[in-house]
């Protein structure tokens, strides 16, 4: 059995390392491509706080957190704006149709947060963005942001050294000297007042998302922005998808429909695709695609843990059918191995 269970390992150590990515060290997508699991870049350390079971609200959890902590908050409604000035912790909802945060997330450290319904920022103080990031990087993913007038700020990145390094990424492990961008991975961003995601610091990935229905930008880049914007869907956002303000875009391999224009002030990308997504039921705010979907096997596999599908919805790099065929194969090579050792074990 202990042959067995090492097999299985090596299978997946080596399913998870699989990968086609051949790009030149500056190439933006060669660069992206060291994300092959976003979960190691925030690495939870210390201890799990639970709210409301051990906490009233969000903010005396994160008062009482040390770095490095996991916050798990139940389902419900939380009516409270919070700061996150903790390093390294992870705030995570019970599901986004489950937890829902009526307020506003101020970002003061590296963290990560997922698993929430953001929306209606600004309870209980003046406030327009559903997420801030100010001088301070996070993980964002797996939320709904919507109904803000702003859904994700980052206001600016601290450093920017990972952006000119050749090697591989290591994880933060609460050293704030060790820098990665923010990410912005499979949200569902929508219906927000003015941009789904505002941009004004350097380095920001943007990967995975389906923004959607926003009343001006989908997204807005100022000043010297030059994010990694890659396989997004972006559909029937009010003036432009993506508005350049003196800024830059990398990656491509986006998907744009029913926006009153795609880009402003910079370039459409030649991989980028001009289709509708064909949601299942956008009546129902159903944004899984269609079999038929173009986004399907369209994007760029820009890690492991996604897929070369675009949008929220996006599938891993691997198909499944794959892992459990190596893994049934192992197990058959394993069988005839202990099958093997028991008949020599009785010569």
């Amino acid at each position: 059995m202990l042959t067995l269970f090492c097999l299985i390992i090596l299978a997946n150590t080596f399913v998870e390392n699989d990968t086609t990515i051949a790009q030149e060290p500056n190439d933006p997508l060669h660069i992206a491509s060291y994300f092959n699991n976003i979960d190691e870049l925030l690495s939870i350390t210390g201890d799990t706080l639970y709210v409301p079971k051990d906490y009233n609200t969000i903010q005396e959890a994160i008062d009482s957190a040390s770095n490095g902590d996991l916050i798990l908050v139940s389902e419900g409604i939380y009516k409270e704006s919070i700061y996150l000035n903790k390093y390294n912790i992870t705030l995570c909802g019970a599901g986004v149709y489950n937890t829902l945060l009526n307020g506003m997330i101020t970002i003061q450290k590296p963290a990560r947060i997922e698993g929430f319904t953001i929306r209606s920022s600004g309870y209980g103080q003046m406030g327009i963005w559903g997420i801030q990031c100010l001088e301070a990087n996070a993980i964002i993913q797996y939320n709904i942001i919507t109904t803000n007038d702003v859904g994700i700020q980052i206001a600016s990145n601290p450093n920017d050294s990972l952006f000119t390094s050749t090697i591989p990424y290591t994880p933060l492990d609460n050293n704030p000297n060790k820098p990665f961008p923010s990410i912005i991975s499979n949200n569902i961003i929508i219906n927000n007042k003015f941009a789904g995601i505002m941009v004004r610091g350097e380095h920001t990935i943007i990967l995975n998302n389906t923004i959607i229905d926003n009343a001006e930008l989908g997204i807005a880049l100022y000043e010297e922005a030059n994010p990694i914007i890659i396989n997004n869907i972006f559909y029937n956002n009010g003036i432009y998808a993506i508005r350049c303000f003196s800024a830059n875009i990398l990656g491509g391999y986006n998907l744009f429909w029913e926006n009153r224009k795609n880009y402003g002030g910079c370039e459409m990308l030649e991989s980028d695709l001009e289709e509708d997504p064909q949601f299942k039921n956008i009546l129902k705010e159903d944004y899984k695609l269609l079999d038929t979907s173009p986004a399907l096997n369209y994007g760029y596999p820009i890690c492991n843990r996604l897929g070369a599908d675009l949008g929220e919805y996006a599938k891993k790099h691997f198909p499944y059918v794959k892992v459990f065929g190596i893994i049934i194969g192992i197990i058959g090579i394993a069988i005839a191995i202990w099958q093997i050792e028991k008949v020599l074990q009785r010569s």
